[in-house]
């Protein structure tokens, strides 16, 4: 990972001339010794000579520092910094500010790796650097104990920084959300799964909804136009981009990124994609049952549940599982405008289809989109089966 920072390089002096002030002072002092001294003299040289020995003790001292990674040592109960998951390291070093220093963990070499010290709106950072390159070769680590509120320093200034109240975490890292609500309108179904989650919310309770449905049926559609009428903060997750990103087979892998997202952001509202193409498992069921006790509202789709866990579909952590078969039939009139009629026509198709089908109508007229509706259809089906 290439850090922003660059931390001071100060070499040390090499050869005769780092010694060269020190022989100097005892020369003085012992010149001072030629004299016979009274005995405030002997006091004064006392202290001069203890000045001295100070001065070169630090000399030495100044020589090979301690290991660097021994100051970031996260092994067993007692140690005080804890690495930040691999995901989210690019992002913490993104807001670090205050840079400094530890001039006893370095060994003095321009090349040598030496530790730096940052903060997020007072709260520490910590990593080692190559001195000569410039790369962060360890951590970012934060502070045992105050995790949490670390990383929420990290999200209130992700959140001021992209200047958006919806954030999409991806391949990419974060981002401002492109799932925005293109002002249409919703459909039957998710005015009533609206009304559904506003009722629990005004009671204080968490509402987890899974829409299930092929391709295209309006699922993605449902979830913003719902998202966005709940006047929060939402993030999106694509769960298979937190899976890549693990840092090994553990169970805790996939928890511990959502955990992690979820303490940054504090969102009103998680949205997460298409999680039957993560071959999801076990490792989300804690997360959902953590995001349902916190009074969050979770919105999921995914193509199909044969392949998810049976465990992962009962309330608690989805509350419902709503079937999207396919497009909304008022949402198609509303698509379709002025040629409603044509509703029959095209409900069988996919959101991306219907819409090519619009744009044609709008451009080629209603007769030739009509005429090249068959190869639509065509391509639909090969879509479907691939």
């Amino acid at each position: 990972m290439r850090s922003p920072i660059r931390a001071p390089t100060k070499p040390a002096p090499s050869g005769w001339s780092q010694w060269l002030p020190l022989v100097a002072d005892a020369a003085r002092l012992v010149k001072g010794l030629r004299d016979r001294p009274r005995a405030v003299d002997w006091l004064a040289l006392a202290v001069e000579a203890a000045h001295l020995g100070v001065r070169a003790q630090a000399q030495v001292g100044g020589g090979p520092g301690r290991c660097a990674w021994d100051y970031f040592d996260d092994d067993g109960p007692t140690a005080e910094w804890v690495e930040v998951p691999l995901a989210f390291q690019a992002l913490v070093m993104r807001y670090v500010e205050g840079i400094s220093f530890d001039e006893t963990y370095w060994g003095r070499e321009s090349h040598a790796p030496r530790v730096v010290v940052a903060h997020v709106d007072g709260h520490a950072v910590g990593w080692v650097q190559a001195a000569g390159e410039h790369d962060v070769v360890d951590g970012p680590y934060v502070r045992r104990g105050v995790e949490a509120e670390t990383y929420a320093a990290v999200g209130r200034a992700a959140w001021a920084s992209l200047g958006t109240e919806h954030l999409s975490y991806g391949p990419y890292g974060l981002v401002p959300d492109r799932f925005e609500d293109d002002g249409g309108p919703r459909s039957a179904l998710a005015d009533k799964l609206l009304a559904r989650i506003q009722a629990f919310r005004i009671r204080g309770r968490a509402r987890s909804v899974l829409l299930v449905g092929a391709p295209g049926t309006g699922k993605s559609h449902a979830i913003r136009s719902i998202a966005h009428a709940l006047d929060a903060t939402t993030l999106r997750v694509e769960v298979a981009a937190l899976l890549d990103q693990a840092e090994g087979p553990s169970d805790d892998d996939l928890k511990q990124g959502l955990d992690t997202l979820v303490t940054m952001l504090d969102p009103g509202v998680i949205v997460l994609d298409d999680i039957d193409r993560a071959g999801t498992d076990v490792r989300l069921l804690r997360f959902l049952e953590d995001a349902s006790q916190s009074g969050r509202v979770v919105l999921a789709s995914a193509n199909r549940t044969a392949q998810m866990l049976g465990a992962l579909l009962r309330p608690g952590r989805f509350d419902e599982v709503v079937r999207y078969e396919q497009l909304d039939r008022r949402l198609l009139e509303q698509i379709l405008d002025g040629h409603a009629h044509l509703v029959p026509r095209v409900a069988h198709l996919p959101m991306a289809y219907v819409r090519e089908f619009v744009a044609r109508i709008d451009v080629l007229g209603e007769a030739h989109a009509l005429a090249e509706l068959e190869e639509l259809e065509a391509r639909a089906r090969t879509t479907a089966s691939g």
